[in-house]
């Protein structure tokens, strides 16, 4: 799939069907604030992956994700994925397990940029179930 400079891959709240790799070009990460404004917080480019957390949560789309210039990606739908588990169960567990090492390596630098800036989110550990006390 190409994309044009500003072209929106994916918008935030959007409902996630697959995810995408940059074969070329950049795409830049942004979420919205809770006062509205826009913020950018990751470039990727060739060789990353986007959406995949879509293969995992089935959550809505976290962020927004538009080109950066002119850029090329390849989609993978959750369908063509989930065939994956019939045709090739070894290639479909080396997916999904790589797919977790990106979540998890994305997490572990998350949560040091909130150490970095001094910031203490108690309620991203703790549980709705049991009133938000932890788990």
């Amino acid at each position: 799939m190409s994309l044009r400079d500003g072209q929106v891959l994916v918008g935030e709240g959007e409902l996630a069907r697959g995810m995408f790799v940059v074969r070329s070009g950049e795409l830049e990460i942004c979420k919205q604030g809770r006062n509205g404004a826009e913020f950018c917080v990751a470039t990727l480019k060739a060789g990353d992956c986007v959406g995949e957390m879509s293969l995992v949560d089935i959550q809505p789309r976290s962020a927004t994700v538009r080109a950066r210039g002119a850029a090329r990606v390849y989609a993978f739908d959750q369908a063509e994925v989930a065939k994956l588990y019939v045709t090739d169960l070894e290639a479909y567990a080396l997916l999904v397990h790589n797919i977790a090492r990106e979540i998890s390596r994305r997490l572990r630098s998350a949560d040091q940029l909130l150490v970095d800036v001094g910031v203490a989110v108690e309620s991203t550990w703790t549980s709705p179930e049991n009133g938000g006390r932890g788990s």
